[in-house]
């Protein structure tokens, strides 16, 4: 009988076509493909390599539906008063296309290098694993001593807890050759690895009607898989903007955060790693047993000093004096700072019962819900301009999304409901004050995510004979308009441009 292998080892590789991942996240829901296989932190740890890299190709793609759409209308004058008509706006299109389309294919091409080896490392550490894994119960980082990034990913599978310091380091190699990524994993066998619990990724995304009712996340407030480190930040934002609301008034837009920076770094030293001087600066000291590193914040005199000084805050002479002391630099009213904003700015008590009114109590507890709210929605069409930034948000679902809205005196709103709170979190990310192209141009709102339990408003409800729970508050129920319904698999082409018109509200 053969000896048996001496050493509790287990060896797998795995390939992945580059080629195949570009194609998928071409699509108009291509960060899915993102969210499915990293966790929130490595998405964190690489926004500017993945988010803000596919953006640029997203908005090539958004003004070449634009640019089609336009062609052919024809040459209907869209805004008579100044008499530019659909030819104009399509030859300044055009231009436009021609001009970003190589950067755009070039940040496209880097974001599927990087997502095919990822993929194929985490599909080569879960065929080593003896137990059952998904993408999410394993997390690969760059080493934290890797200036030069010349160093092998760190790659960690995490055990029941969830804890990145509990989980078992398993050894990694990734590489790329022309349309393929390949990655190897050596990783002990027998070790106590217990998968987390969550359901599979690909559950999810294979299961259709029967995942209406099933809730994804944990109740009541943090993302299920976000680790120490990344509450510590939205801590710190969340701080950051109420300093700013109570000291400097509603001047979030003029100042920037600085994280995490030793207590040797002066104030006027910090002053002068910025390109334009602040007018002040506040610096938090935590107390020593409380885990939370130095921070500061900074306001400037303009929104625009505050933005490129937080843009060119790591390209300072000061960057090589910093390396490995100062943390990021984010300004407060960009969408670096859109969870905690979100989850800060939200007044629950004011906006529940209008959300209660529309959607119902029963379906608000259930699900996620985004409001979407803008003052710029004139009539006409201010309707489908709502429907048309909502239908948006709802690529960002892996599943059933229910859509509604109200429109009052001068404003619109509505609602999108999801069955996870990351693909609610990621379409706040996405959309919240981002310009949308749009057949009435660029389209601008806010949005806002409602907390997974109703707070204790007062309002008084009922059950039907069928168990839906329905609101008493009918005088309310004559200015409602149902925007949407959609179901998986419903058919419904969310894509094309919606025909010019406004619904009339009763």
């Amino acid at each position: 009988m053969p000896k048996p292998f001496p050493f509790s080892l287990a060896i797998a590789t795995d390939i992945c076509s580059v080629s195949r991942i570009r194609e998928l996240l071409a699509r108009k829901n291509g960060n899915s493909l993102i969210r499915r296989v990293l966790r929130p932190e490595e998405i964190l740890e690489n926004k500017a390599r993945c988010d803000d890299a596919l953006e640029k190709w997203r908005k090539v793609a958004n003004m070449k539906e634009l640019h089609a759409w336009k062609r052919e209308k024809g040459s209907v004058v869209v805004e008579k008063t100044k008499g530019i008509s659909d030819e104009v706006v399509a030859r300044h299109l055009q231009r436009m296309i021609e001009q970003d389309t190589p950067e755009a294919e070039k940040s496209l091409a880097k974001v599927a290098t990087f997502m095919a080896g990822r993929f194929a490392a985490k599909e080569a550490i879960i065929k080593a694993h003896e137990g059952r894994l998904t993408f999410h119960d394993i997390i690969i980082r760059r080493p934290p001593d890797d200036a030069l990034g010349s160093k092998a990913p760190l790659a960690i599978v995490l055990p029941q807890s969830g804890k990145e310091e509990d989980g078992q380091v398993v050894k990694i190699s990734i590489s790329h050759d022309t349309d393929f990524a390949t990655a190897v994993c050596l990783a002990p066998t027998g070790a106590d690895i217990a998968a987390a619990p969550a359901p599979s990724v690909r559950y999810y995304q294979s299961s259709s009607l029967a995942t209406r009712h099933l809730k994804v996340g944990t109740p009541g407030g943090m993302l299920p898989s976000v680790n120490d480190a990344l509450k510590r930040t939205l801590d710190a934002y969340a701080r950051a903007i109420q300093i700013v609301k109570v000291h400097y008034g509603s001047h979030r837009e003029n100042a920037v955060l600085i994280e995490d920076f030793p207590p040797e770094i002066s104030t006027e030293q910090l002053n002068s790693l910025f390109q334009s001087r602040p007018i002040n600066v506040h610096i938090q000291n935590p107390k020593e047993d409380s885990g939370m590193s130095r921070w500061a914040i900074a306001i400037f005199k303009t929104e625009y000093e505050a933005h490129v000084a937080a843009s060119t805050f790591q390209a300072n002479e000061g960057h090589q004096y910093r390396r490995g002391h100062i943390g990021p630099c984010t300004h407060l009213k960009s969408s670096s700072c859109f969870v905690q904003r979100s989850l800060v700015e939200t007044n629950l008590e004011e906006r529940y019962q209008d959300a209660v009114d529309i959607i119902g109590p029963g379906r608000l507890t259930r699900y996620h819900t985004v409001e979407v709210i803008s003052s710029t929605f004139q009539p006409p069409n201010s309707c489908e301009r709502l429907r048309y930034v909502m239908f948006h948000l709802k690529s960002q679902a892996n599943g059933f999304c229910q859509i509604a809205g109200k429109r009052g005196p001068d404003w619109v709103c509505g609602y999108v409901l999801f069955h996870s709170k990351q693909e609610a979190l990621d379409a706040i990310a996405r959309y919240d004050n981002t310009p949308i192209d749009s057949p009435w141009g660029l389209l601008q709102c806010r949005l806002r995510i409602l907390a997974d339990q109703m707070p204790s408003t007062g309002s008084q409800t009922k059950s039907s004979e069928d168990g839906e729970v329905k609101s008493q508050h009918e005088e309310v129920q004559s200015d409602n308009i149902r925007i949407a319904e959609c179901v998986p698999d419903s058919g419904v082409e969310l894509n094309s441009p919606p025909q010019v018109g406004d619904e009339r509200i009763v």
